[in-house]
């Protein structure tokens, strides 16, 4: 008989398999945030790609032993930060749409008004 059937390693199993359902259930809330908050950048195969890395990476620290404390921060921190590292990697920042920019009116010169006052200035210097 294998050792990770025995009795004894039970528990160890238990504790792996509510590990891995809570990061499946967390899967299509990583897609949908990485949609909602890169979604100018990134497209939904992408959301995916970036979601799977992150529970291989979740596996990968679970079998070592070392499982996050807060799986659900914990989770969408590290989303975050996968999509940003893809979107660093190719060299794309994300973008808000033109209507999300608040337009403010300023008193200051416009760029040609400011050439002009210039113009203007160095002729009355020359007088």
């Amino acid at each position: 008989m294998e050792a990770a059937r025995t009795p004894t390693h039970l528990p160890e199993l238990m504790r792996r398999h509510r590990f891995t359902t809570a990061c499946e259930e967390l899967r299509p809330h990583g897609v949908a945030f990485v949609l909602r908050r890169f979604g100018g950048s990134l497209d939904r195969a992408d959301a995916e790609d970036v979601v799977a890395e992150v529970i291989i990476r979740f596996d990968r620290l679970d079998r070592a032993g070392r499982p996050p404390e807060r799986l659900r921060p914990a989770f969408f921190q590290s989303v975050r930060n996968a999509a940003l590292d893809l979107l660093r990697y190719r060299g794309v920042r994300p973008t808000a749409p033109l209507e999300a920019a608040e337009w403010q009116t300023t008193d200051a010169p416009a760029p040609d008004e400011l050439a002009e006052a210039r113009e203007n200035a160095k002729r009355w210097e020359k007088l």
